[in-house]
């Protein structure tokens, strides 16, 4: 009986160091997704300064699968510094030699353009963006901090109105808001933010979303 039940406990233990999944596995399963999720759609009719924001918003579905998996293996969460490019750099690169349509949008939009594009739908921000002022701003009271695939932050306005801002990558205060939210809730804040054209796959056409830059 000892020697099934240890047996038993060695397969148990090489087949958990078996099914442990790797950063390459990782990167191959993401990147898989990610290149059906292009051969999907149709980029011939999106213009080249909105290629960055579609190609992200097309790889994000892809990404949202493995949140659990890229927080272990990189150590972190996908709005920490730098661990979303990091893996967005890593996916990118795989991309480029394994999904054409990628590849072949790549050489369209321009070679670095497309490099960043996985840095942002993994959640991060490239060092130049970081170090460019956001072009506008609200100020008004927050009111809400919405989970999910793409996390939201809500801001009534000095008019009442509410305004729906995206929390797509790194930002200023981005990691003080993820540890504590409630602590920013109906207090007044300023966030700066840029606009982007998102497609909406319901009702078929693009729309503009105001990308957080930086909350203060």
């Amino acid at each position: 009986m000892k020697q099934i039940l240890l047996i038993a406990t060695v397969l148990v233990t090489q087949l958990a160091n078996a099914q442990k999944m790797t950063k390459d596995s990782l990167i191959n399963l993401i990147s898989i997704d990610a290149c059906k999720e292009f051969d999907k759609k149709d980029f011939t009719k999106v213009k080249k300064e909105n290629m960055q924001m579609e190609l992200g918003m097309t790889m994000l579905p892809a990404i949202s699968k493995y949140v659990n998996e890229i927080q272990d293996i990189y150590g972190g969460s996908l709005t920490d510094r730098g661990v979303g490019e990091k893996v967005g750099t890593d996916i990118a690169m795989k991309l480029m030699v394994s999904c054409p349509k990628f590849t072949d949008i790549a050489m369209t939009a321009g070679m670095e353009q497309a490099a960043t594009t996985a840095e942002k739908s993994a959640g991060g921000k490239t060092k130049s963006e970081r170090n460019t002022a956001a072009g506008e701003s609200i100020q008004g009271t927050l009111t809400a901090v919405t989970p999910g695939d793409i996390t939201t932050l809500t801001v009534r306005d000095a008019k009442g109105k509410l305004q729906k801002l995206y929390w797509l990558g790194y930002y200023d205060n981005a990691d003080q808001i993820k540890s504590n939210p409630r602590k920013y809730l109906n207090k007044r804040v300023r966030i700066s933010y840029t606009e982007q054209d998102a497609y909406d796959a319901v009702k078929k056409d693009y729309k503009v979303i105001k990308v957080i830059t930086a909350v203060e």
